[in-house]
């Protein structure tokens, strides 16, 4: 499936990084700007950029930003699942937080001794 937007990163962001230095991609293993030496001195003065981005700790060059979204999208009804559950767990939390907060306030505001002015 083709990107369904054709960003300058990962998801429709629209930053964007690119390199004329050697890179690898960490998900294929594809190596781009061959035209640097190992001490990066210019072989061809047409300069190219790759662009890339960093995801799961690696360095991924655009080539497979699609296969990346692709496997995102098929795994989306998981994710959305797994995330819900995420959100579930924060709003109880959450909850117990504030019953904690309102009784510190309650207990405040009935005790005039503890009321911090």
């Amino acid at each position: 499936m083709a990107r369904f937007e054709d960003s300058p990163d990962l998801f429709g962001r629209g930053m964007g990084v690119a390199t004329a230095h050697r890179i690898k991609c960490g998900w294929c293993g594809n190596d781009y700007n061959f035209y640097h030496e190992e001490d990066d001195e210019l072989i061809d003065d047409d300069l190219d950029t790759t662009p890339y981005t960093e995801f799961a700790d690696k360095k991924i060059c655009s080539c497979c930003w699609e296969k990346i979204e692709d496997e995102i999208f098929s795994r989306m009804p998981d994710v959305l699942k797994w995330y819900s559950r995420i959100l579930r767990d924060h709003r109880a939390a959450a909850t117990r937080d504030i019953g904690i907060i309102k009784d510190i306030v309650e207990i405040l505001e009935l005790d005039p001794r503890k009321r911090v002015m």
